[in-house]
């Protein structure tokens, strides 16, 4: 579903850090905020994650994002 896409979105790039996939979904700002609110860095790569750090990128791009 929609949760598995948005993954693959994090994934998109070769070597390339979250930040840089995401970086037509969320500001600087909310990916700032998500670090901080997630506690994960700033450059991590999509296999840095934990399950529930995805969930809760997931769950701000729903809340925040899409509205």
């Amino acid at each position: 579903g929609a949760f598995i896409k948005f993954v693959k979105l994090g994934f998109n790039r070769w070597r390339a850090n979250l930040g840089k996939n995401f970086k037509e979904v969320f500001t600087y700002k909310q990916w700032r905020r998500l670090t901080h609110d997630l506690k994960f860095q700033l450059k991590a790569q999509p296999t840095d994650l934990t399950f529930n750090q995805w969930l809760g990128i997931f769950n701000f791009y729903l809340k925040s994002v899409l509205k």
